[in-house]
């Protein structure tokens, strides 16, 4: 597991060899973000990486961590669709 000051990052959010500062960027700057699931909380942010690497990130609550980032990757096209204000289909 990779710590950082805010937020814990799971293994599972390194899986497609994304860089957890770029997820960790993307949450902090995220262009569209969604509530997935209310208690315990989950939310997808979509946005840029630094570089301008369009990423999909997935944190969730937990009780030992708090916040952690479970999830990240290149951002799919279903998402690049709510990018553009499109619907999910």
């Amino acid at each position: 597991m990779w710590h950082n000051n805010r937020v814990e990052v799971f293994e599972s959010a390194l899986k497609h060899g994304i860089d957890p500062e770029d997820s960790l960027y993307v949450v902090q700057h995220s262009l569209r973000s969604f509530l997935m699931r209310e208690d315990p909380r989950k939310v997808l942010y979509l946005g840029f990486s630094s570089s301008g690497q369009a990423l999909e990130v997935v944190t969730a609550e937990t009780e030992l961590f708090g916040e952690a980032l479970i999830h990240s990757m290149p951002m799919r096209k279903r998402y690049q669709k709510l990018m553009e204000g499109g619907r999910n289909e």
